[in-house]
């Protein structure tokens, strides 16, 4: 939303330069590739963990154990938009 505001701000101001309007798209695309790595990461993660897990009617759960025990880099949410837990 910050972003969004700012870009309207230069849109506004006929004045201004093209960097700042490069500027703050460069910025958006760094976030997004964060973004993109942080999703890539943790979709390797559940991958592996779901590879490790037998998928029957044992209670025990490797996906589970080790989100609990926090060694997977899985971080929770809940996302308000879609009222779900979401991976964060």
């Amino acid at each position: 939303m910050e972003q969004i505001k700012e870009l309207l701000a230069l849109w506004r101001d006929r004045s201004r330069a093209s960097s700042d309007v490069k500027a703050v798209a460069l910025e958006h695309i760094a976030e997004l590739e964060r973004k993109i790595a942080a999703i890539q990461e943790m979709t390797r993660t559940l991958k592996h963990l779901a590879g490790h897990c037998h998928g029957d009617d044992r209670p025990d759960c490797p996906i589970i154990e080790e989100i609990a025990n926090g060694s997977a880099q899985v971080n929770m949410e809940v996302n308000p938009r879609f009222g779900v837990a979401a991976l964060k």
